[in-house]
This record gives structure tokens, C-alpha cells and sequence, in this order.
């Protein structure tokens, strides 16, 4: 199993997508038997709190595996799933209390217009849930409260606000050399192609003399790049791609396809990887069919393929400088966390993480 993948993955899922929507904050009353669990920065959380954010870590889990996780077996070296699972949500709580604390090293707190921006996240749940009384009545049924939903969505908004000032609107304020750098980290190439076919929608592979034609096709092309004179080879390769390439993505990435190992077919990504930026391939043969590939120079401000699907769901800005300033803040995040101020851990060290997570 992929360790760090799987950690990046539940991170984001809670950090970036707020599963977490309920709990208590300092300013709630705890009940007689809700112990605490740790105190962190001066805020108090408690067993109630702390429960309802490990199981969402262990569904989140569950969902990544395929199938339900036995607590008590190894997951990494030394490490079970049960532990592993308590570990992310006490790391949860000390990421929104860093960000506070940082929020206030940084000058930024609440204005107006946070205060409207909450009581509008607040009217928007309680209006899909059919009306403030039935929002209440999920919260509760959850194990949460309204303090605490209006908590996550300040540190949620703290966080956006910490990011913004340091990086600029969706990482605007990123260097060039900053994302060349998580470029080659992370082995982002370029690349444009034209794509004639050879295989229907439904994957049926052409017949032998359509095949050769669609080769001859190919060639054809290959020939009028090769006799392009070097400057004019960018301009010539989209003239071509525009009027022959048969890749049904064209419309939606004409500036090309920003991707990594692994994305591509291994025959498709070899031929880009092994070109400089300029340079075109010979034909590349792949199960869609054959390929010229013109390697660009990679432009950061374009969303790589394996983020595109993102898109739908509302999150268009996941540009390679985008993902290149989440990447240094969560750095920055890693480093606020190990700074905060944890005390009162007895109720931690003493939980029982197999009562704690307990189905019922």
C-alpha cells in the first residue's frame, strides 16, 4: 500500500473538501460524561468531538480500500489502522488551531463580509436539509453543534484567507521558478498530438485496410512536419493537429495535455518523455491509434489531465501553479501544526480506539 498517497488522499478529503461538519468548540458545555480528550492551543476537545472526526477518517479509510478495515492490523510497519486513524484526526485538530494562530501571526482575522460569508454557508446547509430545524436535527443526530459547524467553516475560511496572502488568488503570486521546480519534482512534461484513429468509439479495432490507410494518413503528415523549417514547426504542428487530428479531447485541451507517468499509455508517455521541448516524434502507436507527439514547454498556468475531472465538481483552478502553492502550503501547514501547543492528553492516551470506533 502506498503510504504517503493514501495520507495525502484522507488529508485532502477532510482538509480541502470539509467532510467534517459538525463538533463542539471551547465555547460549548461538554456533558457530564463527554471526557476530554486534549487541549490544544487553550481550545478543549472533547471525546464526542474527537470520535465523530476518526470515523470519518475511518469511512474515508474504508472507501479507499474497497472493504471494511480491521482496526487492529498493520497498515504501514508499527503502525495499525485503528492508530493510524486516531493520529489523522488528532492532527485535525491541531491543523485548524495552527491556523488560527497562524491567521493571527499573518493580521488576518474575521470582517463584515466573513461574517455574511458563514451566516450564507449557514442558510445554504439548513435550506438543502429542508429548513433550519432540520439542519439542527442532523447535527444532532451526528453528534455535533452549531458552534462547532460554524467553527470549521471559520478555520476553513482562515485557511483560503492564510493562503491568499501568502500566494496570491488560486497561487497567482507563485514564481516561475518555483513551479519548474515542483515540475521536474514531480515529472510534469507537455505535449500536443495528432491523433489518427484506428479503433471505433466502442474500442473495435479498425479493419487491415482501414488500418493502412489511417498509417498512410499518418505518414503523410509526418512528411510535411519534417519538411517545416525549425521556427515554423509550432505553428505548422497546430495548423495539422486543428484540421487532422481525430483525438476526441481536442476541443477541450487545444493548448495540450500537461501530464505525469502514468496517465498516458506507457507507448504514448515514453515518445513524449524521450523528446526535448520542440522536437516532434515519429509515429507513436497506441490501442487509439497512431500518434505524432510535438513536445511543448509546460505551462504552468494549464490543469494537468489527472486534475481535470475536478472540474465538475467546482474546482477549475487546479492549475499546475495552483497545485505548486498548495504544495508549499501544506508545507507551511505541516510546520504550523508541529509548532502548536498540545496539553491535557491524558484522555488521548488513555482512549480505546476499538470502543471509540465502534459501529452503533
Amino acid at each position: 500500500m502506498n503510504f504517503k498517497k493514501l495520507f495525502t488522499i484522507l488529508l485532502c478529503a477532510v482538509f480541502c473538501l470539509g467532510l467534517f461538519a459538525c463538533g463542539k468548540n471551547e465555547t460549548a458545555e461538554s456533558t457530564e460524561n463527554d471526557k476530554l480528550i486534549m487541549t490544544i492551543n487553550g481550545h478543549q476537545v472533547y471525546e464526542e468531538d474527537f470520535k465523530y472526526a476518526a470515523q470519518q477518517y475511518k469511512t474515508e479509510l474504508e472507501n479507499y480500500v474497497g472493504e471494511t478495515i480491521d482496526l487492529a492490523a498493520e497498515m504501514a510497519e508499527g503502525v495499525t489502522y485503528g492508530e493510524y486513524i486516531i493520529a489523522m484526526a488528532e492532527n485535525w485538530f491541531k491543523y485548524a488551531e495552527a491556523v488560527k494562530s497562524q491567521a493571527i501571526r499573518l493580521g488576518i482575522g474575521f470582517d463584515e463580509e466573513d461574517e455574511k460569508t458563514i451566516d450564507a454557508l449557514w442558510r445554504q446547509k439548513c435550506e438543502q436539509a429542508g429548513g433550519e430545524e432540520g439542519y439542527l436535527a442532523y447535527l444532532e443526530e451526528n453528534g455535533c453543534s452549531r458552534e462547532m459547524d460554524e467553527y470549521i467553516e471559520q478555520a476553513e475560511l482562515l485557511s483560503n484567507k492564510c493562503f491568499a496572502a501568502m500566494y496570491g488568488e488560486n497561487g497567482a503570486n507563485v514564481s516561475d521558478e518555483d513551479c519548474a521546480e515542483k515540475t521536474a519534482e514531480d515529472g510534469y512534461i507537455m505535449a500536443k498530438h495528432i491523433l489518427i484513429l484506428t479503433s471505433d468509439e466502442e474500442g473495435n479495432e479498425f479493419s487491415e485496410d482501414e488500418k493502412a490507410a489511417a498509417l498512410a494518413r499518418t505518414e503523410n503528415l509526418l512528411e510535411i512536419l519534417e519538411s517545416c523549417k525549425e521556427e515554423d514547426i509550432y505553428d505548422k504542428f497546430d495548423e495539422l493537429m486543428l484540421n487532422n487530428s481525430e483525438d476526441e479531447g481536442l476541443s477541450a485541451y487545444p493548448d495540450g495535455y500537461l501530464f505525469q507517468e502514468g496517465d498516458m499509455e506507457d507507448g504514448f508517455y515514453n515518445a513524449a518523455a524521450a523528446l526535448k521541448e520542440g522536437e516532434f516524434s515519429g509515429i507513436t502507436e497506441t490501442s487509439n491509434g497512431y500518434h505524432i507527439i510535438l513536445r511543448i514547454p509546460v505551462n504552468y498556468d494549464v490543469v494537468p489531465i489527472a486534475y481535470s475531472a475536478y472540474a465538475s465538481m467546482g474546482y477549475g483552478n487546479l492549475t499546475l501553479r495552483y497545485i505548486t502553492a498548495d504544495s508549499m502550503f501544506q508545507a507551511n501547514i505541516n510546520s504550523w501544526t508541529e509548532r502548536v501547543e498540545v496539553t491535557d492528553t491524558d484522555g488521548l492516551d488513555s482512549l480505546d480506539i476499538a470502543a471509540l470506533l465502534a459501529v452503533g
